[in-house]
């Protein structure tokens, strides 16, 4: 049996995305969800809707995107004192910067209650190799399954300990947003991977102005949502011999 992952990025990102995971994780399809710290009132949103979804949430590791937490990062910022839009804007991090930073955002997490079931990057950042040492580092410290990104990282991070999928697939965006679009997706991740775990990325969520303020990906989130949230979607991946997981480390979602 092939087990798929889904796990929803952007966890109190505002509170229409915050409703709108959520929904996919306590009606759909969506096993776990990653919260962000670094932007204004994103975990006091992820705390007023953490009691249903307990061991589901996980830590969005920012290096991109909003303020923060320790201000003694200059090689993470720019001259406002903020973290880049995008990661490609990321210029010679310093890893021990890095290694504080992302710390602080562990203890802001735990400090509002919230016990993190993982850990992965916001925009993927740890594909930096100078951030993907940290992250590694930083996923065996807490004993914390970690979002991989390719066969590389897959076997880096289990020599070091860090349970993984076989594999991630990031690609579900655009015109694929439909319940076959996804499981054709994940079939063609299953099939290059040649493994019997993966990892699908999504980013559900309800669509409003304050969103439009701080992301370019909006209406496509609610279209996400809907497919998540689609009955029919567990029974085409059933037809295609796939089993979504229900928690981290369900089976053998992540050896």
């Amino acid at each position: 049996m092939k087990m798929l992952l889904i796990n929803a990025d952007d966890f109190g990102m505002t509170e229409s995305v915050t409703s709108g995971i959520s929904e996919s994780m306590l009606r759909g399809a969506v096993t776990t969800t990653s919260a962000m710290a670094c932007v204004p009132g994103s975990l006091e949103r992820v705390a007023a809707h953490a009691a249903g979804l307990q061991g589901r949430i996980g830590l969005h590791l920012q290096l991109t995107d909003g303020v923060p937490c320790r201000g003694d990062v200059p090689s993470l910022v720019d001259e406002e004192g903020q973290f880049p839009r995008a990661w490609w804007s990321i210029r010679n991090p310093a890893a021990e910067e890095i290694r504080r930073e992302w710390h602080a955002q562990m203890e802001r997490m735990l400090s509002f209650g919230v016990q993190p079931s993982h850990i992965d990057t916001h925009h993927s950042v740890h594909r930096i190799p100078e951030v993907f040492e940290v992250y590694a580092e930083m996923a065996a410290e807490y004993g914390l399954p970690a979002r991989t990104l390719t066969a590389a990282h897959t076997i880096e991070l289990r020599r070091r300990g860090v349970p993984c999928t076989d594999a991630l697939e990031s690609g579900w965006y655009g015109e694929g947003i439909t319940p076959e679009g996804l499981v054709a997706r994940v079939e063609r991740a299953f099939a290059v991977s040649g493994r019997g775990s993966v990892e699908l990325m999504c980013h559900p969520g309800y669509s409003d102005e304050e969103l439009g303020r701080s992301s370019t990906y909006v209406e496509e989130r609610q279209r996400e949502l809907g497919v998540l949230c689609d009955p029919e979607l567990p029974k085409l991946l059933e037809r295609a011999g796939i089993l979504v997981a229900q928690a981290r480390g369900d089976r053998e979602c992540e050896r």
